[in-house]
């Protein structure tokens, strides 16, 4: 039925720190092929809960492969997670 939002759930997401996102990220970035090398992941606060992903640093990754792998890991979480502002 067009217009009956009664039956629409709220997305839920997780609220954490930014340190502690930045790790999730890096974590997860890991487990991509190609980013095992992965060093580091900074998380920039938005409005509200909204983040983005700042910068990375590819250690022994290739910057391409790893910044290919970070843009689907960051797409994936921004459903998941929030940050305290």
């Amino acid at each position: 039925m067009a217009g009956n939002f009664d039956r629409i759930t709220p997305v839920v997401r997780k609220i954490v720190a930014v340190a502690e996102l930045e790790d999730i990220l890096l974590k997860e970035l890991r487990k991509e092929n190609g980013s095992k090398g992965a060093e580091q992941v900074t998380v920039v606060p938005r409005a509200g809960q909204e983040w983005i992903c700042g910068s990375f640093r590819a250690g022994t990754a290739a910057h391409a492969d790893c910044r290919a792998a970070l843009i689907a890991v960051e797409r994936r979480l921004r459903h998941v997670y929030g940050v305290k502002p």
